[in-house]
Formats: structure tokens, C-alpha cells, sequence
């Protein structure tokens, strides 16, 4: 009887530290899952970033053509009224001519 009573107490102390070594490996691999959840959320963070970084470039480069291309509107405007500005002044100093002619 003795012989089976030390058995089944190191049967039972093997079991317990089965368990235990269960125990801290289920925790091993939440602690990794864990880990590994942190680690796509940061990456997904940094994509995101990046993601609003280049919108905001692409905002401020449609901003900067938008404002190009009205100055060279406002200078293609400026352009033409100098031109009409002219064409008028030489209208002026046609009839002036004419009228000098005519005298």
C-alpha cells in the first residue's frame, strides 16, 4: 500500500505541474497575441498618418495650382485690357489724324 500512496502522490504532483506549465503557456501566447494586436494597431496608426500626410500634400499642391492659375488669369486679364487700352489710344490718334487731314 505504501509503494501505490507515494505513486499516486507523484502522479498527482506531476499533474499539478502540467497544469501550471498549461497555464503559464496560455498566458505565453495571450501575452503574444496581445503584442502582436498592439503591433497592427500602431502600423495601421502609422498608415493612417502617413495616409492624411499625403492628402494634406495633395491638398496643398491642388492649392498652389489653383492660385497659379489665377494669377495667369488675372495677368492674361491684365493683359487684355492693356491691349484694349492700346487699340483705343490708337483709335484716338487715327481720328485725331483724320481730323487733322480733314482741316
Amino acid at each position: 500500500m505504501e509503494i501505490s500512496m507515494e505513486m499516486t502522490k507523484e502522479m498527482e504532483l506531476e499533474m499539478e505541474m502540467t497544469m501550471e506549465m498549461e497555464m503559464t503557456m496560455e498566458i505565453e501566447m495571450e501575452m503574444e497575441m496581445t503584442m502582436e494586436m498592439e503591433m497592427e494597431m500602431k502600423m495601421e496608426m502609422l498608415v493612417d498618418m502617413e495616409m492624411t500626410i499625403e492628402m494634406e500634400m495633395e491638398m496643398t499642391m491642388e492649392m498652389e495650382l489653383e492660385m497659379k492659375m489665377e494669377m495667369t488669369m488675372e495677368m492674361e486679364m491684365e493683359m487684355t485690357t492693356e491691349m484694349e487700352m492700346e487699340s483705343e489710344m490708337e483709335m484716338t490718334m487715327e481720328m485725331e489724324i483724320e481730323k487733322t487731314i480733314e482741316m
